[in-house]
């Protein structure tokens, strides 16, 4: 059955192929908060403002056609190379069947009115596109609980009556994990894999895989035990390099549970055998607890070739408040299918709802961005560890995260999602040394959503497709909406970098500390406006410091009372015409001087001969801040003093020729001033005739 509503002229889209699809987040998403910092550099602070037109122009809402809109695909349904628009209504009123809505896109922005499909059962959450029948028309697949429905494209925009497949579980909560579509066994013919997040009895989770037969129906359903209780989030990748999809399930807690979140959460690995059966699943501990919105994402975020696991959990929940932050579980790969154990970070917030892996500062390093409530971002070492998070605040409930150039200048850009009366898109530019402050574009509805993001109007340029659960926020008008948001292609933005530094770092009790402000832009001109600074990132509205911009900086000094680490964080304004942006956080340490430092010598390489230049490298750090440029290192054989040579950037070097055929005990040792203790290192040299 379908049938056609009237919807306002607005957007519409261009390219031949599925373009993106977002799905909306969970009600029970609704959660906590809990702190955050780290180290300066720039990251970008939010400030209440209406909806900013500078970046994209107002949104347009389209009528979805049905209540509680829940996800979108944007797909060329009729071959006119022009995007068209795929909605899942899931309609919860008990006994009325969910809908899926195609609207076509005219190629100038807008869309034509929604011709709804009824999909023949209720609860339907998610859709995914693929070509079930190999006849090169798009076909949708759309996900519910306990049910797959399968509606074939007739490649004129209209879709074929939908076909239930039914996937032997069932979702537990407002599920919101889009199908996925791959040919699992080789044979050339689309498969599918769903979630089940229980099975029919409420007890674990399960892959639930159905194979294509390539004219577009599907095979019965073959479960796969997740290992756990609730799976959350699902994921394919080759784990073990032998060319077979292999599958990634979160779990919320261990299996014979029915609690989530629970004591423990888990990560299970269900490697492929190649004919779309797999293996029995294997599970990994994730040191953090679950949340049926805990998200998994594949990536090798150490540059080692093998695929890494990245996994959110939830805060620990003590009388309905948070007890500690919720944690980023980084589980690198052995490259054989099998992982090391988690390592964790603090994402700063409550509940971690997405990540997202970008390079943010433009080091050929791999980060993470993080929605935790606020947006956070742990930057990458590029050995697959991360620094303390950044936090951007202020954005509103931020539920969603993704990072994508919406402005051609080659640098990603953050795109979160916030919802308070209203629900509202936050944008903050990205610098190449993190984000500017941030620009909010409502939405033109309600709900907890995130964009997809396509070219809708062929003009190259990036917009926004938001899905709206409801069209405000008492969800008073019968239909969902998609708020369509046009890219502006006349603006130009005048980005900022804010950095924080300090005279002296680590710092004895009552000595003033100097801190130094600067703001650059990208046009290089003097930038007006104020600066104000913090002493913590989520202590918004109590700065300690503002002042007003002289020579394009701010000079300031604080004398601390107390031992321990005090960070500082700093935030420009902005203009009419420049972007704000906002510091990283600098740790000041304050201490009893001097405080400890380390060590350690290397060689450019052991053996070697007699006459053989070789360079010994002493890399001297501290705990509590940097070693002066410019202090010198000593070298030594043995006793045998054979020079010096000053530190920069942390570390000295010395080469020598003139070692001779023994083993040798070579010395580097750091005198240490009134700041940093004296250390030494040691390393072994072989010399052969």
């Amino acid at each position: 059955m379908n049938s056609e509503h009237d919807v306002p002229l607005g957007g519409a889209f261009s390219r031949s192929v599925l373009a993106a699809f977002i799905v909306l987040a969970p009600l029970s998403m609704l959660g906590q908060v809990a702190p955050s910092t780290r180290v300066a550099g720039s990251l970008p602070v939010a400030q209440a403002v209406d909806a900013n037109t500078d970046l994209f122009l107002p949104a347009v809402a389209y009528d979805s056609g049905g209540p509680r809109s829940s996800s979108v695909a944007v797909v060329d349904l009729n071959g006119d190379g022009k995007p068209d628009l795929v909605v899942v209504n899931n309609n919860p009123e008990q006994g009325v069947d969910s809908t899926v809505g195609v609207m076509l896109g005219r190629g100038d922005g807008t869309f034509k009115p929604v011709v709804l499909y009824d999909l023949g059962l209720g609860g339907a959450n998610t859709v995914a596109v693929g070509d079930l029948n190999h006849d090169g028309k798009p076909d949708l697949i759309v996900a519910s609980s306990g049910n797959v429905s399968v509606l074939l494209g007739n490649g004129d925009g209209s879709v074929k009556a939908a076909v239930v497949y039914g996937s032997d579980g069932r979702l537990y909560s407002d599920g919101s994990v889009p199908p996925l579509i791959a040919d699992l066994n080789g044979d050339g013919k689309q498969d599918v894999i769903v979630v089940n997040q229980t099975d029919q009895n409420n007890q674990n989770g399960s892959a639930a895989v159905f194979l294509g037969n390539g004219d577009g129906t599907l095979q019965a359903v073959k479960v796969y035990d997740s290992g756990g209780f609730l799976v959350s989030s699902i994921a394919l990748a080759d784990l073990n390099a032998d060319g077979i999809q292999d599958i990634v399930v979160l779990n919320c807690s261990l299996a014979g549970s029915t609690a989530c979140p629970g004591d423990v959460a888990t990560v299970g690995i269900l490697l492929g055998k190649g004919d779309g059966t797999f293996r029995a699943v294997t599970s990994y501990p994730r040191a953090g607890l679950g949340a049926d919105s805990s998200p998994v994402v594949v990536a090798d975020v150490n540059r080692d070739g093998i695929p890494d696991l990245l996994v959110g959990n939830s805060c620990k929940f003590v009388k309905s408040h948070c007890a500690s932050d919720a944690l980023v579980s980084v589980f690198i790969g052995k490259g054989d299918g099998a992982f090391r154990s988690a390592v964790n970070y603090d994402s700063g917030g409550g509940n971690v709802f997405s990540i997202a892996v970008a390079d943010v500062y433009g080091d050929q390093k791999l980060d993470l961005v993080v929605s935790d409530r606020d947006a956070v971002v742990l930057r990458g070492n590029g050995d697959g560890t991360f620094l303390f998070p950044d936090t951007y605040g202020n954005l509103g409930y931020t539920s969603g995260v993704v990072v994508k150039d919406l402005n051609g200048d080659g640098k990603p850009d953050l795109i979160s999602v916030g919802v308070t009366s209203v629900s509202f898109v936050s944008v903050l530019l990205g610098n190449g040394s993190g984000f500017s402050a941030p620009l909010f574009f409502q939405t033109a509805g309600f709900g907890i959503v995130l964009p997809a993001i396509e070219d809708v109007n062929s003009d190259a340029r990036p917009d926004l497709i938001a899905v709206n659960f409801c069209n405000d926020s008492f969800c008073r008008g019968p239909d969902g909406s998609l708020g369509v948001l046009l890219n502006n292609p006349g603006v130009v933005f005048n980005s900022t970098t804010t950095t924080v530094t300090s005279d002296i770092d680590p710092a004895p009790l009552n000595q003033p500390v100097t801190y130094t402000v600067r703001v650059t832009s990208a046009t290089g001109n003097p930038l007006p406006g104020q600066v104000v600074c913090f002493a913590h990132p989520k202590n918004y509205l109590s700065p300690f410091f503002s002042g007003t911009l002289v020579n394009n900086q701010a000079i300031f000094s604080i004398q601390y009372k107390t031992l321990g680490t005090h960070r500082v964080q700093c935030e420009y304004m902005g203009d009419s015409v420049n972007s704000g942006s906002i510091s990283l956080n600098l740790s000041e340490y304050i201490r009893q001087l001097p405080v400890g430092s380390k060590t350690i010598l290397t060689t450019s390489g052991s053996p070697s001969h007699v006459g053989e230049s070789v360079t010994f490298t002493a890399s001297v750090t501290s705990n509590f801040g940097k070693i002066p440029d410019g202090e010198l290192i000593a070298f030594y054989d043995g006793a045998k003093a054979l020079g010096s040579a000053p530190v920069s950037g942390g570390t000295a070097a010395f080469t020598t020729s003139s070692l001779s055929a023994k083993k040798h005990t070579m010395k580097a040792v750091y005198a240490g001033d009134s700041t940093f203790q004296m250390s030494h290192g040691t390393v072994i040299q072989i010399v052969e005739p």
